[in-house]
């Protein structure tokens, strides 16, 4: 994803954290969640996106609303379906008649 593009995949896709926009929170990670799930972004690539974002704009008192909200959604991604996976735990592991713990 070209982050000096003139469109930005993200925005092209519907993602927006301006006031005008009225994005929820909740449609916003939907967005994000489909661009990854559809294989048409990477997770990393998206942070990255948000991330220079906000680099770009971080010292400008007019984008603080939108700058949380891309930290914010940041957040999300760095959780990103962390709760859809099994977890399982191993106790030991064997080989050669040895256990190693």
């Amino acid at each position: 994803m070209n982050s000096l593009a003139p469109e930005s995949l993200l925005h092209m896709y519907g993602y927006n954290v301006s006031e005008q926009a009225g994005l929820s929170a909740a449609r916003r990670r939907a967005i994000l969640d489909m661009l990854i799930d559809n294989h048409i972004c990477t997770k990393i690539e998206i942070v990255n996106h948000l991330s220079y974002q906000i680099t770009l704009r971080e010292s400008r008192e007019q984008y603080e609303k939108a700058i949380q909200k891309w930290q914010s959604d940041i957040d999300y991604l760095t959780g990103h379906n962390a709760d859809e996976y099994d977890v399982y735990g191993v106790k030991s592991i064997r080989k050669n008649n040895y256990t190693y713990y």
